[in-house]
Parts: structure tokens; sequence; C-alpha cells
């Protein structure tokens, strides 16, 4: 059987409402039901009766000025509260702006005549985590904590990337060894050639100063006469050919090269670095509203 629970109209023949006081019983029955303090995911935008949206707003009795609920009604849930820290769940005073602490104040019944606000938890862009284990330095352990990033820059440390450096070696050279060259060959043998022609030879004999001249003989077995006394000869000159010397080269070697070596290379040390940027920090997800029972 399923049961209407919006409250019926006077005269409405509904089988409760004989009694009005009837729809009030099932309200209080379903409202008591869940206990102060409950969150839940919500496909709603905005709270259903009895619920507040998880969005750090505040609440407080009727005179505190509270952003999401100002009423007495919300007293118990302001009780669950106070036992968060000041940090995770901080407490205001009336007028929404001046920070105070549970210290100050004393008691949560105190803090609540006194007309301070209450913050509520903001699970805006939020995932609910359950407390206990082992805290860390991103997220504590207790109820109330808050924690993570959409996103993160890892630091050197967590990138795997710490300060290094490379080395490198060339291969190494052959053994000691030389070079072998040969100058080009020189221009090939080749000759030049003379034609026939002759020379005029003229000899004179008794020269010299004023009388004491003297007498030259000169005898030439290629001229064929004795032409001791002077006179003109002549000298016939055969055509022939010279030769110049054949072609040739000219051989030459290095010095012998070092022994064997290598040469080592080392890249300048990479020092340690945060990453440029950074990278998103979300898993697959779905947005709802999260409300909070008051």
């Amino acid at each position: 059987m399923s049961i209407n629970l919006n409250r019926p109209s006077l005269g409405s023949t509904n089988w409760f409402d004989d009694v009005d006081g009837n729809w009030q019983i099932i309200q209080d029955a379903v409202n008591t039901s869940t206990p102060v303090g409950v969150l839940l995911p919500y496909v709603g935008t905005s709270a259903p009766t009895g619920w507040l949206i998880c969005n750090g707003g505040t609440i407080g009795n009727a005179s505190s000025n509270a952003t999401a609920r100002a009423n007495p009604d919300t007293q118990s849930l302001f009780t669950l509260l106070w036992a968060w820290s000041d940090a995770d769940a901080p407490l205001k005073l009336s007028d929404g702006i001046t920070l105070t602490t549970r210290a100050a104040q004393g008691s949560a019944v105190g803090a609540f005549n006194n007309n301070c606000q209450m913050t509520l938890p903001n699970l805006a862009r939020r995932v609910p985590v359950g407390s206990g284990g082992t805290g860390t330095g991103t997220l504590g352990d207790a109820v109330g904590n808050t924690g993570g990033t959409e996103t993160h820059t890892l630091t050197s440390a967590q990138s795997g990337l710490p300060a290094h450096n490379h080395s490198a070696t060339s291969g190494t050279q052959s053994a000691n060894h030389t070079h072998t060259g040969t100058s080009g060959i020189e221009s090939t043998g080749h000759s030049h050639t003379v034609n026939a022609h002759r020379h005029d030879i003229y000899i004179y004999t008794n020269y010299g100063l004023g009388s004491g001249g003297y007498a030259a003989s000169w005898t030439n077995a290629s001229l064929g006469t004795d032409r001791s006394n002077g006179g003109q000869a002549t000298l016939d000159v055969s055509p022939g050919t010279s030769g110049v010397s054949l072609n040739h080269t000219h051989t030459t070697t290095t010095g012998a090269e070092s022994a064997n070596h290598s040469h080592t290379i080392t890249v300048n040390n990479n020092t340690a670095a945060n990453a440029s940027q950074a990278h998103n920090n979300i898993q697959p997800s779905l947005v709802t509203t999260y409300i909070i029972k008051y």
C-alpha cells in the first residue's frame, strides 16, 4: 500500500482526514525517523522541508541573522556541529562577519543563545570521506576535516625526476695508424725541337792595346777549320730534340696518431624541479545536491 504524504484538504474522503491531526502524526514520524545531521545526495536544487543544503551557509536562532536558517529548530544541528573544530565549522557573531571561538562562547547552548551563527558543512564540489584510519598531510581523520584539490601540480619528489645527469662515451678511436698519400703526377714527358740553322762566328786575332796585342788561336773540330789567324767561321746546328724527365710522383706519410682513446661527455646536471602545470585530479563524478537534516 502506498501513502500520499501530501496533506489533504479539509473535506477530503481520504482515509485519515476524519482526524486532521493524523497528517501531523505521519509527518512527524517521517521527520523523526531521520536523525538530525544526516547527509544525503539529493537530485533537487532546493532542500525539502526539514533539510538544508550543505553549501557553507549558517544556522542559528531567530535573532542570529543566519543565512541558511535562523530558527530555534536548528538548535539540535547547531549542537552537533559544536563538536567540530573552529576551523572545520567556523562560529560567527550575529553580524555574520566577526569570527568567535567555542572557547570564548563556553558552550553550544550559550553560543546559540548569544545569537551566534554556526557554519554548515560545505559539500559544493566536494566528496564525503569516512572518518577514522590514519590521517595524512592532505586530509585528516576526524569528522569535519577537509582536504584535497581538484587539480594538482606535481612536485619534484612526486614527479619521479630528482636531480640527475646523463653520461655518454664517444666510440673508441682506432689503434695507432698512419696516412699515406701520393702527390699528383707531374706533367708527362715532353721534348723541345730545334730546327737546323747556322751561326756565323768572327774571330779576331792580334787585338790588344796599341802595338802590344797578342794572337789568339782557336781550333774547333766542329768547325773543321783552324782559324788561328782570324777570319770568319760558321757553326751549323743540326735539328734534334731534348727530352724532359718522365712522369713521377711524391709519396708522403703523416706521423702516427696517438694510441686508442675515448671521450666522456656529461650533460649539465638536471636539478630537481616542480612540474610546469597542474593536472586534473577528479575521478569520474556525478554532481548532486547534498542536504543535511536539521
